[in-house]
């Protein structure tokens, strides 16, 4: 198929702290490598009545707060909601973000899902809903969007099957990681810390310095930097005793005891819903 036969994907992103914006950049970026023609938008440049002219849709949000819409998505939800236009002559895939230590996880995605069938769309991969350590889980969704989308027939058996295998792949903490992520995070060491305000500010604003080593990590302005602290013994304990293992012993599939898995490795005070399952 020549370039000017191939169809236009639209990449189609609702953010509210730049989380999916990002991974949409990554999506369209993956498309136009593999040679395909990729249009990126956020959703308040786009309405509800230029979906009529979209065949081809990839629709990557985040959910705000407890259940709500990031704030550049609303619009196009509303519209949506209100106008119900025909969408049969149009593919979609839908990549969700969130967190589940809240009640309505990914419910902002999951609702754009749903509308979308709803209206007739054709839904060409089921939807994947990525939790706060989505680095691996939203690789391997745009990894089978590339190949999907690179086919103008509904989706295969086989292509959803291994988006299934790699995503469990993808949960798996036994599988070696590509880069430094929260099941694998690099650790260091606090060189300096400086107090930039004044005595009498009420805010306290430091500038940190940590050793990146040989890390391979481009530290740059607008990344963040997370501050882990283990949890308490007796909290630790608490939870041993609970599940009845030994601190020592070792769950299967990772080469961490309970007690380093507890103390350094997993949020007790909060606890998200895989920890719970």
């Amino acid at each position: 198929m020549s370039d000017d036969q191939r169809p236009v994907i639209h990449v189609l992103y609702g953010s509210q702290t730049g989380n999916a914006e990002i991974m949409a950049m990554d999506t369209s970026d993956a498309l136009e490598a593999a040679g395909h023609t990729a249009t990126l938008l956020a959703m308040d440049e786009l309405g509800a009545d230029d979906l009529a002219d979209v065949q081809h849709l990839v629709v990557l949000s985040s959910t705000y707060d407890d259940g709500d819409m990031p704030d550049n998505a609303q619009d196009l939800w509303d519209e949506l909601e209100a106008d119900a236009p025909d969408l049969s002559h149009l593919r979609f895939a839908v990549l969700a973000l969130g967190d589940s230590s809240y009640d309505d996880f990914c419910a902002a995605g999951r609702h754009f899902d749903e509308k979308l069938g709803e209206l007739g769309a054709e839904r060409v991969l089921p939807r994947v809903d990525c939790d706060v350590d989505y680095e691996l889980s939203s690789k391997a969704w745009i990894k089978t969007v590339v190949a999907t989308f690179g086919d103008d027939t509904a989706v295969a058996a086989d292509t959803t099957a291994t988006l299934e295998q790699d995503l469990a792949d993808a949960s798996d903490l036994s599988a070696p990681a590509e880069r430094w992520t929260r099941q694998k995070p690099f650790i260091t060491t606090l060189r300096s810390a400086r107090r930039c305000s004044g005595d009498g500010s009420r805010k306290s604003v430091f500038q940190y310095e940590v050793d990146l080593a040989d890390s391979g990590i481009d530290y740059e302005p607008g990344d963040s930097l997370g501050l882990v602290p283990t949890n308490p013994a007796p909290l630790v304990e608490g939870v041993l005793s609970a599940l009845a293992v030994r601190g020592d012993d070792r769950p299967a599939g990772t080469d961490a005891s309970w007690a380093d898995l507890l103390t350094h490795q997993r949020e007790l005070r909060l606890p998200g819903r895989p920890l719970l399952e």
